[in-house]
């Protein structure tokens, strides 16, 4: 969508070998980028996986694997961005869940993830503000993505978020001037034909 509109897009993840958990791997799709173009000015992180289970169930290197990704993950993309994004006064993105407001049975570790997720990018804002690097975050109620479907299988598309109208929303808050804050994305918000205002 992004392309659209003229900007170079570039997408990464563990299908064309980066990994979010490796400081180094991001490092070098970043350098990639800023190589090619001489700047960035906008990063966002997706990157999440979800393992339902009770917590006595779920085996620690599952567990250790949610946290790694769905949140040192984050880290670690902040804290490699930082120095392109400072050039550029530009913006992080991350993504949280609706579920970040209260931990859910049976994703006790995805939940609380996303609220550690809210939490740190709050406090990057802050920390960031001083060079004018931005840091917001998407909370999009239930969406229909292939997480989705891998963890709770066939859903009526009409009662979810359209992955389109995430990516757009997401767009508007890259072009726009906040800072420190979470945007909440819903379903009822689109059927009312409501939109995020800059």
């Amino acid at each position: 969508m992004a392309r659209s509109y003229g900007a170079h897009a570039y997408a990464f993840s563990r299908r064309t070998g980066v990994d979010v958990k490796n400081a180094e791997s991001v490092r070098k799709a970043l350098e990639e980028v800023h190589n090619k173009h001489g700047q960035i000015h906008y990063v966002v992180n997706t990157a999440a996986i979800m393992n339902l289970g009770t917590i006595e169930a779920r085996e620690y290197d599952s567990i250790k694997e949610e946290i790694e990704i769905n949140y040192l993950g984050s880290v670690v993309i902040a804290k490699e961005s930082y120095r392109f994004l400072r050039e550029t006064k530009g913006m992080l993105l991350l993504f949280a869940s609706s579920s970040y407001t209260r931990g859910r049975e049976l994703y006790s570790i995805y939940s609380s993830t996303k609220a550690a997720i809210v939490n740190f990018a709050q406090a990057l804002a802050n920390e960031w503000s001083a060079t004018g690097t931005k840091v917001n975050v998407i909370n999009p109620e239930r969406t229909d993505t292939e997480l989705r479907r891998k963890n709770f299988g066939y859903e009526d598309s009409s009662l979810l978020l359209s992955p389109e109208h995430v990516a757009h929303i997401s767009l508007s808050v890259l072009l726009s001037d906040l800072n420190g804050q979470v945007i909440d994305v819903r379903k009822h918000d689109c059927t009312e034909g409501l939109d995020f205002n800059i």
